[in-house]
């Protein structure tokens, strides 16, 4: 019983320590401080949803497939993202679908395609980035690309010089889930948008724009998803967990059967006769009783 206690104690304490590490290893994308660039595949999409005074806005990103564009500056190897926004107010809505070519390195729009008002297509180049990877608190960023729009009317462009921040880091909670995401703040005409990149979603999952007297205007928060390397991510963690435990568990197994081996026994010394040696001897135990005689010589014979 010593040694089945004793196994039962190593098998707990496997289990313990295996439960341990998969929590770590699980909490490990929370506690990061620093978001790194995403791993998109065709079909993933990410939908935002908020309101703005009386209206409610929903916008779906969907990641189509990876091209390359080439401008004056280069080549670039980019996703093409189809864009839905919906807006409803007072019983009326309306839906307007883009395009977009982002780059996965720093989240750069490349070029922006819509039809709405007529057939309006907007380049950059280089890419306008969206975010300077690895994100961190207190990081920031200047640059400076050429915009070209094409319109109906013809083609214009101009240099353009744009900057962010980093501004915030924490948690995020939106009605898909709890993310740790990096603020990024960028100005704009009447105030400033700050956006929530996730690297556990692999997109921005928050949008919050204020006016100039830093009184919050709306808010757009992810309410679903599919992120197929985020899923990806969890499977392998899972996958590393269970590992773990099987390993400690054999190990455990192991451990207390060679402690419950029986004991070799040098020959002649147990309970039983050994070969090569008569029963009995040598005596297993010590001899009991008062010492015989003294033995000596045979007495002379008459």
């Amino acid at each position: 019983m010593v040694h089945v206690r004793h196994a039962h104690r190593l098998l707990t304490a496997a289990l313990v320590l295996a439960l341990l590490a998969a929590f770590a290893l699980g909490a490990a994308g929370t506690a990061r401080a620093v978001q790194n660039k995403p791993s998109w595949t065709s079909g993933d999409y990410w939908t935002l949803r908020g309101t703005e005074g009386s209206t409610t806005v929903t916008v779906q990103y969907t990641v189509i497939a990876r091209t390359t564009l080439t401008f004056t500056g280069g080549t670039y190897s980019v996703w093409q993202v189809n864009v839905t926004t919906t807006a409803a107010s007072g019983g009326s809505s309306f839906t307007i679908t883009t395009e977009q070519w982002i780059q996965e390195a720093d989240l750069g729009i490349a070029k922006e395609h819509s039809s709405f008002f007529g057939e309006t297509t907007v380049t950059y180049d280089p890419p306008m980035s969206q975010a300077v990877f690895p994100l961190s608190f207190g990081a920031s960023w200047s640059k400076t690309t050429t915009q070209t729009t094409t319109t109906v009317f013809g083609t214009s462009s101009t240099a353009v010089s744009y900057d962010a921040a980093v501004v915030q880091e924490g948690d995020i909670v939106t009605p898909a889930g709890t993310f740790r995401a990096a603020g990024i703040q960028v100005d704009q005409f009447g105030g400033y948008e700050i956006s929530y990149y996730s690297e556990a979603a692999g997109a921005i999952i928050r949008v919050d724009s204020y006016d100039n007297s830093d009184v919050l205007q709306g808010r757009l928060d992810l309410v679903s998803f599919k992120y197929q390397a985020g899923s990806l991510g969890l499977f392998l963690i899972g996958v590393g967990a269970i590992a773990l435990v099987v390993l400690l568990v054999v190990v455990a197994v192991l451990a207390s059967r060679r402690r419950r081996r029986p004991m070799m026994m040098p020959p002649g010394t147990g309970p039983y006769p050994q070969p090569g040696y008569p029963q009995g001897y040598p005596p297993a135990y010590p001899p009991q009783g008062p010492p015989g005689p003294p033995q000596g010589p045979p007495p002379p014979g008459p």
